[in-house]
């Protein structure tokens, strides 16, 4: 199955898929949806237009035959910020013949030179929740006037390539709290007017994550910038679930290395990017979070909580509580009393 569409715009462009697919779309504020018919598979694919040349395109579907998406090469290519929560797919950008697939937890920043077609290639059976931000630059550049001249002169490039003179990719991983913020998306439960402004605040702060993520990676070193595959992120995920585990005594980053099988500096970069903080600010947040509930159930001494979420000085777990709440402990537990104290 092969469309080709003359529209970047969100909107049209899913009214396009429905066209060609003989599907009616329902148009709602902001937001366009195909739901897909059996004959094709099933699912639904949505698009949303927002302010300032910023559009959000939503696959969440299972296609019965391989679909082909081809863009026609006489458009503006936006910069696309290409997110995979599920399955995978293969993006092909004819200019440089930049030919990748796209896997969970992975995302990209592209941009297409004008005159080069474009292409997304869905497999046939598989289920694909795939997010595409679609920056509209000529439009966008109102919104970032203001703090253009700020930004790295690489970054600064490419959203001033409002004319598509250049091709543009990067690739990365994408943090837990953006796959959150995808989720969010999906699961969506706002109606009429809430809805728009819910996902474009969303659509912001994904867009957000990403361009900080490009930021940094501007200025880290090529080591840095490697791309995680889905045996090292697997890894991670598993000395996570090794950390919760062992809150009273919990390993080192060298002892969790090699429980995991993955190198310590792979380890730290990698833990970063999907989780958005160190590895050690990671775990001592758990470890106040552990012992905030703990306070809650009221059932420990102080002492022993702090000795739960393993610490022995009990100075300096009530110092770093203190940092994470902003009070502490005992005086953490005093407000909790005097809330259940109440006159009937």
């Amino acid at each position: 199955m092969e469309l080709n569409v003359k529209t970047y715009n969100p909107n049209l462009l899913v009214k396009s898929i429905g066209k060609a697919l003989k599907t009616k779309t329902k148009t709602e504020y902001v937001e366009e949806e195909i739901l897909l018919h059996k004959k094709f598979g099933e699912g639904r694919i949505l698009g949303f237009n927002f302010s300032d040349g910023v559009g959000l395109l939503l696959f969440d579907c299972n296609f019965k035959q391989k679909c082909t998406i081809i863009f026609d090469k006489s458009l503006l290519s936006p910069l696309l910020f290409n997110f995979i929560s599920t399955g995978g797919i293969t993006h092909i950008s004819n200019h440089e013949n930049n030919h990748y697939s796209l896997n969970p937890l992975q995302s990209t920043i592209s941009a297409n030179q004008i005159g080069s077609s474009e292409t997304f290639i869905f497999q046939p059976k598989e289920k694909v929740v795939f997010s595409c931000i679609m920056i509209d630059r000529q439009n966008f550049k109102q919104k970032i006037d203001a703090g253009i001249d700020k930004m790295p002169e690489k970054v600064k490039s490419v959203f001033l390539d409002s004319f598509t003179k250049k091709t543009f990719f990067y690739q990365t991983n994408y943090s837990i709290a953006s796959s959150i913020h995808l989720q969010s998306v999906l699961n969506n439960s706002h109606v009429d007017l809430a809805t728009s402004v819910y996902l474009e605040g969303i659509t912001l702060e994904l867009l957000s994550n990403q361009i900080k993520l490009f930021n940094n990676s501007v200025a880290t070193t090529s080591a840095k910038r490697t791309v995680l595959n889905n045996e090292d992120i697997e890894k991670i995920l598993e000395a996570k679930e090794i950390l919760l585990k062992n809150l009273q005594e919990s390993p080192t980053i060298e002892s969790l290395s090699k429980k995991v099988g993955v190198n310590q500096t792979k380890l730290k970069i990698g833990f970063k990017n999907i989780f958005d903080t160190p590895i050690k600010t990671w775990l001592r947040n758990k470890k106040m979070e552990n012992a905030q509930l703990l306070l809650l159930k009221g059932q420990k001494s102080i002492k022993d909580i702090s000795e739960t979420v393993g610490y022995q000085n009990q100075s300096h777990f009530a110092k770093q509580f203190k940092s994470r709440y902003g009070v502490l402990p005992k005086d953490y537990l005093k407000q909790i009393k005097k809330a259940r104290t109440f006159d009937i």
